[in-house]
């Protein structure tokens, strides 16, 4: 590689060691040195076609992951809501099965004890209601005593039926069938025992409001069907439709 001035007539003259008046306007290569100099062009222009390419490409899977993300999240999202569907079916024939076969198990219980018509009588009936005496102390030489009714009522529900689901059930029936009917307005049952519950009524309401106190369950094997057994302060009032065959 040598320096070089441009001449007046456009030729090119090479500058010699110690020419001090002539400045250097080119570069003169050898073939040589011009070929190493365009290979070492090539292979840079060559790596950054490569790195554009491997650029595109990385973008390009950028692009197709993606894709296939959205389409695995559908995918996922599409079973997770035919698995829900499937989920609130099963639950609505489930519950269609369940009612079905209660008033199944309740028209059997009715025709077994008489009861008319089957179909529309909920299957409960009061067995008994009767006042009897409780007492409790209330210091080491005194006892409370109240005036109470213990009232028990005969279910449609199966002894085969587990207590969970039969005290469920009979709760159900009490609140939205039963027990407005038979007079109850309250419920003052503490979870501390039937004298802590008597405690919470107010005494201006004892004698006002029918309170619910206390609730027992039992299985009567010769039946074959739940009882449920209501302790409270007042008479019930029995309508004649759950009076006992």
């Amino acid at each position: 590689m040598e320096k070089a001035y441009k001449g007046m007539i456009g030729d090119y003259t090479v500058i010699k060691d110690g020419d001090d008046k002539h400045e250097a306007t080119h570069i003169v290569l050898t073939v040589k040195e011009f070929s190493k100099i365009e290979n070492k062009i090539e292979k840079l222009q060559a790596g950054l076609d490569n790195a554009q390419k491997q650029r595109h490409q990385a973008e390009d899977n950028i692009e197709r992951i993606k894709r296939e993300a959205v389409n695995v999240i559908e995918k996922e999202r599409k079973n997770m809501a035919e698995k829900i569907q499937q989920v609130e079916a099963d639950k609505v024939y489930a519950e269609n099965e369940r009612v079905q076969l209660l008033e199944i198990m309740k028209n059997r219980a009715n025709a077994k004890r008489g009861i008319k018509p089957k179909k529309q009588h909920d299957g409960y009936v009061v067995l008994r209601s009767e006042q009897y005496e409780f007492g409790y102390p209330i210091s080491r030489s005194e006892r409370q005593t109240h005036t109470l009714w213990r009232t028990t009522i005969e279910t449609p529900i199966d002894i085969g039926i587990h207590a969970p689901e039969a005290q469920k059930l009979i709760n159900e029936a009490f609140l939205h069938k039963f027990g407005g009917r038979l007079g109850f307005s309250k419920v003052a049952i503490t979870g501390g025992g039937l004298a802590d519950s008597i405690k919470s009524v107010n005494k201006d309401d004892w004698i006002k409001s029918l309170y619910l106190l206390d609730i027992k369950y039992r299985q009567n094997t010769k039946s074959g069907l739940w009882e449920v057994t209501y302790i409270h302060n007042l008479a019930i009032f029995i309508p004649e439709d759950m009076y006992a065959s």
